[in-house]
């Protein structure tokens, strides 16, 4: 039977995604897991199009930044964002922050392990960003995960683009802090916060050049601890 996510209320509720910015983004990409965020912010630079679909927002900060550069260098605004997550107050927090900005949102309430319930793109080119959700996904490295890989294709189209990261498991030999390597032992080692042991930058690889196809443009690099994929579907 195919894994499936659980929900994590603890840890992302309205309280929680408040201080998610600094305990997150500020205190954990660069110094546990050796990512900066200017790197993770150059994806959506290169990627993001204006009919765009997220996985695992968390607070929305990264999609705000977007719509602030993009709207700075003179680029077509994006219109139309999904957001999918387990988590309600993820949604609601990452929908009210780009509403604000005039984009029109819909949200789904669902794993990303399960069929998705976003419908296929109505023009080419939709793009797809999963930033830092791999290892919260539960299953024995990135073959199990395949599905949500699989979704990311459909939901893309012709045309589309993908694009994330996220942390390697200890089966990879990619480099890592000693503090992210105990931070990644405890986060594995507690009931639904890392699900990550054996995940691969090769395993991966691997398993984008099945759903994606022969045709696809595919990258996958590391970055300290972190696997960054870059996916344009023909």
């Amino acid at each position: 039977m195919a894994p499936r996510s659980r929900s994590n209320p603890a840890l992302y509720n309205t309280a929680t995604l408040s201080v998610y910015t600094v305990l997150i983004h500020l205190l954990s990409h660069r110094p546990l897991w050796g990512v900066e965020n200017q790197q993770i912010e150059a994806l959506y630079d290169r990627h993001m199009a204006v009919d765009h679909v997220e996985v695992g927002p968390g607070n929305g900060r990264f999609l705000v930044r977007a719509l602030r550069r993009r709207r700075r260098a003179g680029r077509e605004p994006v219109t139309r964002v999904a957001l999918l997550d387990l988590n309600p107050a993820a949604l609601a927090v990452t929908a009210r922050r780009l509403r604000r900005r005039g984009v029109q949102v819909d949200r789904h309430l669902t794993d990303a392990l399960a069929p998705w319930p976003v419908p296929a793109p109505t023009r080419e080119g939709r793009s797809v960003g999963c930033v830092m959700v791999t290892h919260t996904l539960p299953g024995e490295g990135f073959a199990a995960k395949r599905e949500a890989f699989a979704q990311m294709v459909r939901a893309a189209g012709g045309g589309g683009r993908l694009f994330g990261c996220g942390i390697l498991g200890e089966a990879d030999p990619a480099p890592i802090s000693r503090a992210g390597a105990r931070m990644r032992r405890l986060y594995n080692g507690r009931k639904n916060i890392f699900h990550n042991t054996g995940d691969t930058a090769q395993g991966l690889e691997d398993v984008l050049r099945q759903v994606c196809g022969p045709a696809a443009h595919i990258t996958v690099r590391t970055v300290g601890a972190v696997v960054v994929w870059e996916v344009v579907l023909p």
